[in-house]
């Protein structure tokens, strides 16, 4: 009992000390973002909670490693930093959808008061004259850029057009696919097999060849033993009518 009592203290007297502050992203390009959403086709709600896909973060530094603080993003760009005590830490701000111009900071935290840098490259300090005092009634105002612009991928691309080609029933079945690329693979052998090894094209045309002649003489054979049953019958029919 005496430990909880003493554990509770200890997390009073913490909070008492801890400093939060708000922070305001500004500028965001939402009519940019719109005109890119309906250019590439994304119309669904989700895609256009812009807010929600921004990342913001803050983690210890020294002593604090390890520390990390979550910030959600509200609909109106702001997020509140909670519960930090004194030390040395860093915000990290990120968006899937639009640049930031400065997406790091510095964060000092003392007895009473939060101190904010601008962190360039990774190096604390870098730039000591943009640093501000910051709270909940003043917060920090970080300034968004222009939009994200993805590259689409070729391969999406080719696949989607042949989709939508006057082909692309054959590839939205598996069986019609497996045929058609059967009877492709049967037109290029020869022609792989031409261009790897004449020699063996040229002894598997003349099998073809000769597979052809056979048959020709096959099937005009079986022509000549067709005609002359019929033949037979016609010489028998004039003799049968002479007699009559």
């Amino acid at each position: 009992m005496r430990i909880f009592r003493v554990a509770t203290a200890f997390w009073l007297l913490q909070a008492a000390f801890c400093l939060d502050f708000k922070a305001r992203i500004v500028n965001v390009p939402e009519e940019a973002l719109e005109i890119e959403n309906l250019r590439s086709g994304k119309t669904r709600p989700i895609e256009r909670n812009y807010q929600a896909k921004v990342d913001a973060k803050v983690v210890g530094l020294g002593p604090k490693y390890g520390e990390v603080h979550e910030c959600r993003v509200k609909k109106t760009y702001e997020f509140d930093v909670e519960g930090l005590s004194a030390g040395e830490y860093k915000l990290l701000v990120h968006s899937h959808d639009f640049n930031i111009r400065q997406g790091r900071f510095h964060i000092s935290v003392n007895d009473s008061a939060v101190v904010v840098t601008e962190d360039r490259l990774g190096i604390s300090g870098a730039n000591s004259t943009k640093s501000c005092v910051v709270s909940e009634k003043e917060p920090l105002i970080i300034e968004a850029a222009t939009i994200k612009q993805y590259e689409e991928n070729p391969r999406n691309k080719l696949m989607e057009m042949v989709m939508q080609s006057p082909l692309g029933f054959i590839f939205k079945n598996r069986l019609y696919t497996i045929l058609f690329f059967v009877c492709m693979g049967l037109m290029i052998l020869p022609l792989l097999v031409q261009w790897i090894n004449p020699e063996l094209a040229e002894q598997f045309s003349e099998l073809q060849k000769e597979a052809y002649e056979k048959r020709a003489e096959r099937v005009a054979a079986e022509k000549r033993q067709g005609q002359l049953p019929t033949q037979l019958d016609k010489i028998m029919g004039k003799k049968q009518k002479r007699k009559l």
